[in-house]
């Protein structure tokens, strides 16, 4: 894009040009700075979710540890980099960072949203490598997040501090090489505006035929023509000049000099814009400019050699500055500053509110060159460019507000897009709705009630800022009015209307009252047509028109005021304007009044920048306080419901449940009350509910003993009854009836007692005797009890290594069997078994599979697998895999398994890894 200028239409902007901004190839505009800065932060979020997603897979190694060093390293170029490109786009700019908010425009938010993407990307780079680094080195810190709302405020605070630090450090550079310019242009002994005004004035002089006739008089024409110039050229910005005039013609000669003299001195000074002006060497450092030029005169061509010394105390200059052509525009802090020359120790001239000595003691530490110092509240610049020569610049010197200003400025534009981009984030993660929780709903009113507030309060204190300078200002324009209106009705008579004899008549004393008042006014005629102007040249140059403003003309024509204030504009600069009539001899109007006011828009915007200024730090700490108290509050009002939550949580049936305590009777005391009753009305319900569960259980096992029971009771009853009659008939195999009655009925009794054994495990199990065990020891045991059986194979996957738990070696063993004993129970006649074992280890257990090619777990009967008494065999008590889950929970285990109907199951057992021994 830069290379190619594409697309080409946004490089005639003034956003796409060096105009504001431009230092090298790849930042040649401002335009060119956010793009790359854009990129950046592009490039760097996609660097920080890689990290974050991959941060688990980085191990300790050379190669991670040389990775992490070399970033950075990186990074520490990266922030050198931002630094540097942060300072020059402050010292080598012309966008605004001035602390005050009427200097600031759309290009100074555009930098500073640049300087806030560049240290982001920074943050985001660096949190990029720490996760990483945090993995490999500290494995132990799990809770380090950068993403949260709350780490993104405190790198938000933090970026704020440092780029307040270093705009402030770039604007402290800037003014004092805006004040070292200032001083080497004053050293010049040059004054451009001077130069400019006077070309034109010196063209005006020429063709004034009152000058030509009083400089071919014989009678005085020095001392009559220099008080001519003085009332009706030399006022304005020129009254900071003193003006020493002479004539020379054949006839007569005004000055003691000789007009070769003149000539030889102009010769010597040095050319100015004017081919008419010369700007003349002085030992005493003092400036002049000397003018020669000839005008037409009635007999002969006589020459005016006119002498400017500026003065020492240097007049306010008055003149509007859209006047003065771009060759002679000037920094916008020169309004500032107060300055002085001295020479010889001696004060030359100085201007500005710094009252300076007439002695340059205070000032003479300096050797040489450029030096500063600060006393009486301002920051002076000293330049030394020769011995016995010295120029010193001053301007107010910063204070501590002025650099919280600029902090509060910096956080509180970082934090409104802070908070849109998460407003943005929130609105695309939750678009289909989301809920603030009760912190965050009163967190949220906090905070929009101080900035409501603050909003308001700045509003309406503005308003009535501009409204009251509105009312200073009509005030003061209108006692100038008046002041105006009486001087010009008490010297001058308007008869029965303004001619343009008059006009001749008047010139001169409406230019002393000029002098005297130092007010700019323009007289109108009866008719609007313009009659005399203080300040012509904006009449001649067309940036004024020569007709009175068409609504102040009809309000006192038609309506008959006798005063009127209006704002009127030239370009982009409003002023305030006041009209006033005034009348002939007739008592008809014969011509208005025109005041323009043109000071103060300064002072006024000063004002609100001050104010709001002011307005902001003083919010920004209620906004930090707020933070602060809304923190607070939702902990005092979310503490009790968060307990009140979590005793929730822990309320378990048949357990005891502790009730809350609260001594204040209000909303959270009758709340926690309700939760006391609950809890001891939940734990009569548990008791009557375990009472019942257990009666219903007893019921339950005892039906199912006496069925188990029963089965061989029936066949045992049957025997001895067989045994009864064969004694009674007196069989001849009564023996050998006898010894297998006998054999049955043992085989009956052990049956009994191994139902016994079962339900006795099943309701009290063993306590458990944990040890040290290898799980591939446990599953090589168990395999070798099975490895007889026919058409069964059975596998193991061992990966040789040792794996190690904490569990009992009987309990584990039985239940390792059980599962080994039911697959092999699943698998049809007529199918081969295959049972494979396997043991996989993640971050905390180890993980054993037994899967089997059986016949499956039917769907319906998939939930009842663990349930006691629950079994899918013909025989068995359904009692086993409710003992194995019993035994895994004993060791902090968890059982499931995975079934295909017709293909098989795999049953998953996982226990906690114990350290190696």
């Amino acid at each position: 894009m830069i290379r190619f200028h594409f697309p080409g239409e946004l490089y005639y902007n003034d956003f796409f040009s060096p105009k504001l901004y431009g230092t090298s190839f790849y930042f040649n505009s401002l335009g060119d700075f956010f793009l790359n800065a854009f990129a950046l932060i592009c490039f760097s979020a996609i660097v920080y979710n890689y990290s974050r997603k991959h941060a688990s897979a980085f191990r300790r190694s050379v190669p991670a540890f040389v990775i992490i060093v070399a970033a950075i390293a990186a990074l520490g170029f990266i922030f050198y980099s931002i630094h540097e490109l942060v300072s020059d786009l402050v010292l080598n700019s012309k966008i605004s960072f001035d602390t005050s908010i009427t200097n600031l425009d759309e290009n100074s938010f555009i930098a500073a949203l640049i300087i806030l993407l560049l240290y982001w990307s920074f943050y985001l780079l660096a949190a990029s490598v720490i996760l990483p680094s945090v993995k490999i080195f500290f494995p132990s810190i799990s809770s380090l997040r950068f993403s949260s709302f709350r780490s993104g405020l405190s790198a938000l605070i933090a970026i704020s501090i440092y780029a307040s630090f270093l705009i402030d450090a770039g604007l402290k550079k800037k003014r004092i090489e805006n004040q070292q310019m200032f001083a080497q242009r004053l050293e010049s002994r040059r004054d451009p505006l001077a130069e400019y005004l006077f070309g034109d004035l010196q063209k005006r002089m020429v063709r004034d035929t009152v000058i030509q006739r009083i400089a071919s008089s014989e009678k005085d024409a020095g001392g009559i023509l220099s008080r001519y110039l003085q009332q009706n050229y030399f006022t304005g910005y020129f009254t900071k000049f003193e003006a020493s005039i002479s004539v020379f013609n054949t006839d007569s000669n005004t000055s003691t000099e000789s007009l070769n003299d003149f000539r030889e001195r102009f010769k010597q000074g040095k050319q100015t814009s004017s081919d008419a002006l010369a700007l003349l060497p002085d030992e005493s450092g003092k400036l002049k400019y000397l003018s020669l030029f000839t005008v037409p005169g009635l007999t002969t061509d006589p020459v005016i050699a006119i002498m400017l010394v500026a003065r020492t105390t240097q007049m306010a200059e008055g003149f509007p500055e859209l006047l003065v052509s771009n060759t002679v525009i000037r920094n916008n802090d020169e309004g500032a500053y107060s300055y002085a020359r001295y020479s010889n120790g001696s004060l030359i001239y100085a201007g500005g509110n710094f009252p300076y000595a007439f002695h340059s003691t205070l000032f003479e530490k300096n050797a040489g060159g450029f030096s500063s110092l600060v006393f009486d509240d301002y920051e002076h610049i000293v330049y030394r460019p020769s011995t016995g020569s010295l120029v010193v610049v001053s301007r107010p010197a910063p204070v501590f507000f002025d650099t919280l200003s600029l902090f509060s400025y910096v956080l509180l534009f970082f934090l409104f897009i802070f908070l849109v981009v998460h407003f943005f984030y929130f609105l695309v993660k939750f678009r289909h709705g989301f809920q603030l929780s009760l912190k965050q709903r009163i967190r949220s009113s906090i905070i929009s009630l101080v900035v409501i507030s603050f909003v308001l309060i700045a509003a309406g204190t503005s308003v009535y800022i501009v409204r009251k300078y509105d009312a200073d200002k009509n005030k003061t324009i209108l006692s100038r009015l008046n002041a105006m209106w009486f001087a010009i009705t008490d010297h001058f008579n308007a008869g029965n209307g303004l001619s343009q004899e008059q006009k001749n008549q008047w010139t001169s004393g409406l230019n002393d009252i000029v002098s005297n008042f130092n007010f700019d006014f323009n007289l109108y005629d009866e008719n609007g047509n313009l009659f005399y102007s203080s300040q012509p040249k904006l009449f001649e140059k067309g940036i004024l028109s020569d007709r009175i403003n068409p609504e102040a003309f009809y309000e006192m024509r038609l309506y008959g005021k006798t005063q009127f204030v209006h704002t009127e504009s030239i370009g982009t600069l409003n002023y305030a304007s006041a009209y006033a009539p005034f009348t002939g001899n007739d008592g008809n109007i014969a011509g208005y009044l025109n005041l323009p006011y043109f000071e103060k828009q300064n002072e006024l915007n000063k004002e609100i920048s001050g104010f709001l200024s002011a307005l902001i730090n003083i919010y920004l700490l209620l906004l930090v306080a707020s933070l602060l108290l809304a923190l607070f509050i939702t902990s005092r009002i979310t503490k009790p419901l968060l307990l009140i939550q979590e005793r929730l949580r822990q309320v378990k049936l048949g357990s005891r449940n502790e009730v809350i305590e609260w001594k204040r009777n209000d909303e959270i005391g009758q709340l926690v009350r309700q939760y006391n009753s609950m809890v001891e009305a939940l734990a009569e319900s548990a008791e009557k509910l375990t009472r019942s569960e257990r009666e219903s259980a007893w019921r339950e096992m005892a039906q199912q003993v006496a069925h188990e029971i029963k089965n061989p009771l029936t066949p045992m009853k049957l025997s001895v009854q067989h045994l009864q009659r064969a004694w009674k008939d007196k069989s001849g195999n009564l023996e050998e009836l006898f010894q297998r009655i006998s054999q049955t009925l043992i085989e009956q009794i052990d049956t009994l007692s191994t139902i016994a054994s079962a339900f006795s495990d099943f309701a009290r199990m063993p306590k458990a005797k944990n040890e040290h065990l290898d799980l591939n020891e446990v599953l090589n045991s168990c395999i070798n009890l099975f490895n007889d059986t026919p058409d069964v194979e059975i596998i193991l996957n061992d990966d040789g290594q040792m794996h190690f738990v904490l569990a009992d070696r009987e309990q584990l063993t039985r239940a390792f069997s059980n599962i080994i004993k039911n697959a092999i129970q699943s698998i049809p006649h007529q199918r081969k078994g295959l049972i494979t074992i396997s043991i996989s280890t993640d971050n905390e257990a180890h993980v054993i599979s037994f899967a089997d090619n059986g016949s499956g777990i039917p769907v319906a009967l998939v939930p009842k697998i663990f349930t006691p008494s629950f079994t899918t065999k013909s025989s068995g008590m359904g009692l086993g895999l409710a003992i194995v889950k019993s035994t895994i929970d004993a060791a902090m285990g968890s059982i499931w398994f995975e079934t295909k109907e017709g293909e098989g199951t795999v049953f998953y057992i996982a226990l906690p890894k114990a350290a190696s021994i």
